[in-house]
This record gives C-alpha cells, sequence and structure tokens, in this order.
C-alpha cells in the first residue's frame, strides 16, 4: 500500500507520496537550525513530525477528502472531520532520553501552535490510531542530540534559554513544513518566493554609499557631524558581534548610518540580514521609503526589493505578491518593521507568528529609539535580546537619541552588562554639544487662552505636542485666528494623518506660517522642522523627541546670516491633567518634574536624561518590580525529576506578552474616495457571502482607527457601525455626522465639531 501526505487541490494530480514529503521536511528544517548550531534537531524534528500519516485512519480521510482535504487544517490533537496526525511523532520523540519531550513540544505543535506542558502530557499519553507497523524502521530513527547551549556562560534562566531555543527551531520546522507542502500544493505561487544571490548584502552596501556620497560635501555644521557618525559607523562595524550602542541626538544621521553600520558588519561577520525594528507603525512608511529609494536600482536589477515592509498599514500598491510572500518567513535581506511585530513574535506560539523567527539568526538588529521599549516588559525583552546575541549570532544595535536606558547598573540588575555594550560613538558629549539646536525654556502652568496670545504675539509657526486627543482637539478649537493651523492624533484614520503631514511639510518648506496642533505621536521620527515647539507635561525622553521636531537640520539663522537655536517651550497645560488611565505618562511626568529645578540650565542635558532614567526605570523598577509586570518570564520553568520539562507555558507566555495590551476595535472610515470605495465594496462582498481577501485588510488599514473598548460600547448602541462579513470588519456608517474634518473620529460626547466632512 501507498502512503500519502497530501492530495492536489485540483483533485487529479498525482498524490505527494508520505516519504518524499518527510525527507523534504527534514532536509530543509535542518538546513534552517543549522544557522544555530541546531541541524540534527531540525532535521529530526522534519523526519518525525508527519508519522502519524501512516496510520490507515489518516489515509482513509485522506481519500475521503481528495482534493478538499486542508494540509494545515489539523486544532491540537485533532477535530471533527480530521484525523490527529501529529500526536504520533511527538508521542515518538517523547520517549528518546531526556531531550525527547523538548522535541515533543514542536511535533505537537506543528499546526495548532506550541502547547503548554499541561497539554503536552494529554498528547503524550493519548490513545492515536495505529501507525508503526505502516512505518518503515528508517523514519523512526534518530538520536536527539542535547540542546547546543550549555557552552555559552551566560546570566539568563536555563529554562527560558531552553524555551527560546524550542521556539527558534519550531520556527524552522513549521516553516520548512509549510514551504514544502505549498511547493507540492501550489507551485506556481511557490515559485515567486524569491532567491537571493549570496552577495545580496555586500550590493547593498555599496548602493548605500553611493546614495550618501551622493548627498556631498558636508556644508553646514550639522551635516559635518552627520558625516563624523556615518564615518564612526564605519570603523565599528569591524567590530565583532554583539551590542552596540548609537547614541546621537535626533537629526544627527542615525537612521542612514545605523543601516550603512549594520551592512558592513553583516558584510564583514558572515551575518544574513538586517532586522530595522521601529516603535510606531506612524514612522515605519518614512523609514522604509528612505531605504527603499536608497535601493532601488538594486531592487530593479535583482527584479525584487530588497527592501520588506512588515507591519500592519503597508499600502496594497506598494505590496507586491513577493513582498507578500517574504512577509510570511521574512525572507528578505532588509526587514523593516514594528517592534510590536518583533517581540511579539519573540513570545508567540502560534505557528504563523513563529515561522520567521530562524531568520533571525545571524542577523543585525536595530533598535530605533531603544528606549522606548516598555518599562514593564524589559526584563523579558532583555532576555530575548541577550538570548539573540550570545545563542544566535546577532548583532544587536541600540539607537537612541537620548542615552542607552538599558545597560545594568545598581538597581538594575536584569540589564545588559554595560561591559558588553560598545559605543559606535565615542564621544557623546562633543557630539551633543555640537549638535544642539535648541534651547528648552520651562513655562509652567498655561491655559488655551495664554497658549494661543503667545503663538500671535511670537511664534507664528510652530508645534504644540499635548497628552491626550481631547486636549489636542480643545486646544485646536481655540485657535481660529492662528493662521493656517491643522490637527494630529489617532483619532484620525492613516490616510488622513498623511494628508495633514504632507500639507504642513509644504508650508514648512515654503517658509509659510504654519501651526500643528498634535498628540504625542508625532515624536517619534516623523521628519518635520519647526521653529518654535511648545511640549505639555511629559518625561525628559518624550520632551526630548519633541525637541527633535525643532530646528532639526540647523537650518534657522538671524538677519545677518548667524545660526540660531529653535525655541521648546515646556508647559503645564492648565485644565488638562494627564488622566488616571496613562499611568505611565503621569509617573514619568512626575519624575520629570523632580529634575525641573536641578537642570534649569539645560533640562536635555545627558546628565540630565541620566538622571531622568534612574528615577523613571531604574529605582522605580527595583522598587515595585515593574519590569516584568505580567510575569512572563515566569511561565519558564523546570519542573521536577519525573519531568522537568512539562511546566514550560508557551501559550501563556505569548498571551501575557503584549506590548500593547489595551483591547481596541478597528473601524473603517470612508475616509476620501478611495476609503468610500473600499467600504462599498466590502458592503457588495458581504451581500454576496464572499469573504474579504488579503488586499481588503491591507487596503483597510489606511483608513483604520483604533477605538477603545468602553467607547467602542457605545457605538453600536447609536447605529454608528455596521458590522459586515461575521463581525470581522466593521465600517463608520455616517461619516457626515460622526468624522470631522479636522479631528477624526468623534466622541461620543463631541457632536458637530466643525463645519464640513472633508472627502
Amino acid at each position: 500500500m501507498s502512503f500519502y501526505a497530501h492530495t492536489h487541490p485540483d483533485g487529479e494530480s498525482a498524490w505527494e507520496p508520505l516519504e518524499v514529503h518527510l525527507q523534504e521536511v527534514a532536509a530543509l528544517a535542518g538546513q534552517y537550525a543549522a544557522a544555530f548550531g541546531a541541524g540534527e534537531w531540525g532535521r529530526l524534528a522534519g523526519q518525525w513530525h508527519d508519522l502519524g500519516k501512516f496510520s490507515q485512519a489518516f489515509q482513509d480521510y485522506l481519500r475521503s477528502a481528495g482534493g478538499a482535504a486542508d494540509p494545515h487544517g489539523e486544532d491540537s490533537g485533532g477535530s471533527a472531520g480530521r484525523v490527529d496526525h501529529s500526536s504520533a511523532g511527538a508521542q515518538r520523540a517523547g520517549t528518546q532520553g531526556r531531550s525527547g519531550p523538548l522535541m515533543a513540544y514542536l511535533i505537537a505543535g506543528h499546526h495548532a501552535g506550541l502547547p503548554d506542558g499541561v497539554e503536552l502530557r494529554g498528547r503524550l499519553r493519548k490513545e492515536i490510531p495505529e501507525w508503526e507497523a505502516n512505518c518503515p524502521p528508517v523514519w523512526k530513527e534518530g538520536a536527539i542530540p542535547g540542546p547546543p547551549l550549555a557552552n555559552c556562560g551566560n546570566e539568563l534562566p536555563g529554562a527560558f534559554r531552553l524555551a527560546f531555543f524550542l521556539r527558534m527551531v519550531f520556527s524552522s520546522l513549521v516553516d520548512a513544513d509549510f514551504l514544502c507542502t505549498e511547493s507540492f500544493m501550489a507551485a506556481e505561487k511557490s515559485a515567486l518566493r524569491a532567491e537571493w544571490p549570496e552577495d545580496v548584502i555586500g550590493r547593498m552596501e555599496a548602493a548605500l554609499l553611493r546614495r550618501l556620497v551622493a548627498f556631498g560635501e558636508p556644508k553646514t555644521k550639522v551635516d559635518k557631524e552627520r558625516q563624523t557618525v556615518r564615518e564612526a559607523c564605519e570603523a565599528a562595524a569591524d567590530l565583532a558581534p554583539g551590542f552596540f550602542d548609537l547614541t546621537v541626538p535626533t537629526g544627527g544621521g542615525k537612521t542612514l548610518s545605523s543601516l550603512l553600520f549594520a551592512l558592513r558588519h553583516a558584510q564583514r561577520h558572515g551575518l544574513r540580514r538586517v532586522i530595522y525594528g521601529i516603535p510606531y507603525t506612524s514612522i515605519i512608511e518614512q523609514n522604509a521609503a528612505v531605504f527603499r529609494d536608497a535601493f532601488q536600482g538594486l531592487s530593479d536589477e535583482l527584479g525584487q526589493d530588497v527592501v520588506l515592509e512588515h507591519h500592519s498599514n503597508l499600502e496594497p500598491e506598494k505590496e507586491t505578491t513577493r513582498n507578500r510572500l517574504s512577509a510570511e518567513n521574512w525572507d528578505a535581506p532588509l526587514v523593516v518593521t514594528t517592534n510590536v511585530q518583533l517581540f511579539e513574535s519573540l513570545f508567540a506560539c502560534r505557528t504563523s507568528a513563529c515561522r520567521k523567527l530562524h531568520r533571525l539568526a545571524k542577523s543585525v538588529i536595530i533598535l530605533d529609539e531603544a528606549q522606548s521599549l516598555p518599562s514593564g516588559l524589559l526584563r523579558p525583552v532583555l532576555a530575548a535580546l541577550r538570548c539573540l546575541v550570545q545563542d544566535y549570532g546577532c548583532s544587536v544595535v541600540l539607537c537612541t537619541a537620548t542615552q542607552p536606558a538599558l545597560e545594568r547598573r545598581e538597581g538594575f540588575a536584569q540589564g545588559i552588562p554595560a561591559e558588553a555594550i560598545r559605543s559606535i560613538v565615542a564621544d557623546r558629549s562633543r557630539i551633543y554639544t555640537s549638535l544642539k539646536r535648541t534651547t528648552v525654556e520651562t513655562l509652567g502652568p498655561v491655559t488655551n487662552e495664554s497658549l494661543r496670545q503667545k503663538l500671535l504675539r511670537d511664534e507664528p509657526s510652530a508645534l504644540v505636542v499635548v497628552n491626550t486627543t481631547k486636549a489636542a482637539r480643545e486646544l485646536y478649537a481655540c485657535l481660529p485666528e492662528v493662521a493656517p493651523r491643522f490637527h494630529l492624533s489617532a483619532r484620525m484614520c492613516p490616510e488622513h494623518r498623511t494628508e495633514v503631514l504632507k500639507k504642513v511639510k509644504l508650508r514648512l518648506h515654503e517658509r509659510q506660517p504654519v501651526v500643528l496642533v498634535s498628540t504625542q505621536l508625532i515624536e517619534a521620527g516623523v521628519d518635520v522642522s519647526f521653529p518654535a515647539v511648545f511640549r505639555a507635561e511629559c518625561g525628559l525622553d518624550s520632551l526630548a523627541q519633541a525637541a527633535g521636531r525643532c530646528n532639526r537640520n540647523g537650518e534657522l539663522r538671524d538677519a545677518d546670516g548667524h545660526e540660531i537655536p529653535g525655541r521648546v517651550f515646556h508647559f503645564q497645560h492648565d485644565g488638562y491633567a494627564i488622566p488616571p488611565r496613562l499611568v505611565d505618562l503621569r509617573d514619568a511626568e512626575a519624575d520629570a518634574r523632580q529634575l525641573i529645578g536641578l537642570y534649569a540650565d539645560d533640562l536635555l542635558s545627558l546628565e540630565a536624561i541620566e538622571h531622568y532614567f534612574r528615577l523613571h526605570i531604574w529605582t522605580v523598577g527595583q522598587r515595585t518590580n515593574q519590569w516584568d509586570k505580567p510575569d512572563v518570564m515566569n511561565c519558564f520553568q523546570i519542573g521536577g525529576n519525573d519531568a522537568p520539562y512539562m511546566a514550560l507555558q508557551f501559550r501563556d507566555a505569548a498571551k501575557r506578552f503584549q506590548m500593547i495590551p489595551q483591547a481596541t476595535h478597528p473601524l473603517v472610515i470612508p475616509w476620501g474616495a478611495a476609503g468610500k470605495a473600499l467600504c462599498e465594496e466590502l458592503r457588495e462582498w458581504n451581500k454576496f457571502k464572499r469573504p474579504p481577501t488579503r488586499a481588503h485588510y491591507r487596503r483597510a488599514q489606511r483608513y483604520t482607527v483604533q477605538v477603545y473598548e468602553h467607547e467602542w460600547q457605545q457605538f453600536p448602541l447609536t447605529g454608528r457601525v455596521e458590522s459586515l462579513h461575521d463581525g470581522a470588519i466593521h465600517l463608520l456608517v455616517h461619516p457626515e455626522n460622526d468624522y470631522d474634518a479636522a479631528f477624526g473620529l468623534r466622541p461620543p460626547d463631541a457632536p458637530g465639531l466643525t463645519d464640513a466632512f472633508m472627502v
């Protein structure tokens, strides 16, 4: 009798022999895991993952299902209409010595996701269809080696490193299984996947150097310091892989210089790709566009984009088929993604989220605005970064405009050892002094009216950053005489925000007056430069980010042509206390307030920033144990001698590790002609019971506002929301009433804000 792994979807083509599938997955998973010294783990996981398909019951299922059999449709242990085929390999592995139960996690979860130990116990004891009599002995053979972690000499808890290792091998297995299945089931799709030449990193480095040289000789002081930063990055690239910090003030050219470091460093040390992590989706497109422009010639030459954007706001016209396929497993030389995507994947259990992880081995990971990593998750985040460096051959670059907040010091024992972090720019004090382009003045309490008067009298062009959407909305409404004025907040869909920023940038470029009132989403990396910035009470790290939008390029001059600083004003927004729900912001502001008197001469000096982090992260975290608020690390324990590895909790850890923990609901806004057309198309598809495509979801991201739970409860009661496709998509029904041309989505208590709805 012949045994098969998959039927072909057309129902007519030859079926795939099971032994061919096992051989192919074992080879590819072994190749992927070999990148971090675990080739035999990957090979055996691939060899054993589908042993249950040797059962007569599974073969009968294939024959009954014909072309309708779902190759990735099994749930945890099987479900109605399907036959559990993954428990067999898990049970086989579980009997193979001390490492056997560890391998069993991978095989048991290769469709349903990595299980918790208590679930795995059940799978290992479960009665399953008989399969061994039909299985040739060669497929049951193999000895599992110990995990290749013993000699790394790091201080991380052994169970955490072990769980991290299992997730990396799991990634190798599930990606190999998916790709091998795809090559049989969808050969045309498989043929579209990218193949990269071995010298692609070197060619990217050369292309980036050509772009940087094309900027010409430095003409201003800022240009000269940017060149100094770039030269420091080039020199540091020869250093051995590990942790690096690139501490440069905002506007100092970190973005392209850090990428140059990463490409040269990868080229020198045989690393495979660059991962560029960015804290906010609001700026990822901006950075990716800069990179894509630099490599456009090379991408054209290769016939595929060397820059992969992986985030929720990707515009469909930018997403080629190859780009979408590469996003599934990060098969690209340069991946630009969000910190949320990166770190939540590192703690994920689902197969779709884990597929990409093996690609991280031997990569350069740049963390832009590293100081913005959430303090309540610093312990698991730093543990993951140390694993990547020490066990998987990665280099991690901590980019910051303030200073490294992640170094170990007194009261911050889980930080990265200071001696392990090498500074790319040695003389921080000198470059900070040279790149100082602003002065900071503390105004004390300021009302909307007094702020209006100051803008009218002294500051025809300014950015005003406040802490809540309500504060931004009401301040904007107080400025009718200030012309022209714009508003920016997360209550506006991305397409709306993009339109506003284009108008603001054009006026700034033409040196025309413009006032922008914004929430803090403007602060991280948005490339705008105002002569004056007002920032409501906040932490010093946020104040430094706001100051980075002032005189960004050192362009301000007096009447005689001499350089003059931009003006940054730090104020208390009278009548708009930070609400209790924004506890992190309240704590940051309270810590910053303690320093105003101590550093009145320069509130953004390196000394003031270090003092702030000492208060805000290190000391407070030590006192409250808030570096791991959801207790993620407790999910990784080694149990008693009878079953030492049955206490790992992969599913629980994935639930606990949420970088954006507050629940929101996506609401699609019919903004402009394209937004309206999308909503009508979604209604039409719903009418004929056609499910939305991936392209629909991608397009919808450009027109989506995230609504918090407490407000969401009020929307259905007023008939504002139309739910389609079994609740998968929600549309705003009456934008003419509920979405404002200046402010975006109106809160329930703020009807009729302005005159018109912009279309």
